[in-house]
């Protein structure tokens, strides 16, 4: 049952990736960019961040409150 369940989220987060995203994190920032990866702990890769001045970013699924699509797959 748990093979089935993380094969669903790696295909449902698969959709996420090249797409640009907006990642709130815990304390309440948000980040928004391209998806260039993302794994099952939320450790999420962005491109082209947004209002940052920053070209990629790297963070810790820790950090990851929520990843939110921001254009039609």
């Amino acid at each position: 049952m748990a093979a089935v369940v993380s094969r669903k989220f790696g295909e449902e987060t698969l959709q996420f990736v090249g797409k640009k995203v907006a990642v709130e994190t815990s304390d309440n920032k948000v980040y928004n960019g391209t998806l260039t990866g993302i794994d099952e702990n939320l450790n999420v890769v962005l491109d082209n961040v947004e209002s940052h001045g920053i070209l990629k970013v790297i963070m810790n699924g820790a950090f990851v409150k929520e990843v939110r699509m921001m254009e039609k797959p």
